[in-house]
């Protein structure tokens, strides 16, 4: 099972970007329901774009929020956040060339990846700036 539930300790104390993870998690949710669904490949290639065009704009969100805190880490932070969407640009390739069991890999790589992502590096990135602005 691929379904992931929000946790508190994924919140990384700024609404707007909880708000964004609370998305992505839903849109990824979405994904994994239509394995018991009879979707269409257009209709799985549509959830895909969604995921793809919204993580975008997520990564964008946070890229400059890290700027206008002056992240040290941001340069690696921001390289995560190029391999994620270079991987996701791989596997909607992969979906259109019809690969064998791409679906639970991707499922397993999503899972996986915006879990460790949100509790591992944005939760360092906010911490980070929360101790800033006590100083």
């Amino acid at each position: 099972m691929h379904n992931i539930q929000w946790k508190s300790e994924y919140s990384v104390g700024v609404d707007d970007i909880d708000a964004q993870h609370q998305r992505l998690i839903s849109i990824i949710n979405r994904l994994a329901q239509t394995r018991d669904e009879a979707m269409t490949s257009d209709e799985l290639f549509a959830i895909l774009s969604d995921l793809v065009d919204y993580s975008d704009y997520h990564f964008r969100t946070e890229d400059n929020y890290m700027m206008e805190n002056e992240y040290p880490l941001f340069l690696s932070h921001r390289k995560e956040h190029l391999a994620y969407m270079k991987k996701m640009g791989s596997m909607v390739q992969s979906h259109k060339n019809k690969k064998p069991g791409l679906f639970e890999e991707m499922l397993s790589y999503l899972s996986q990846w915006w879990q460790t992502h949100i509790t591992e590096s944005d939760l360092r990135y906010a911490r980070y700036i929360q101790a800033r602005k006590k100083e």
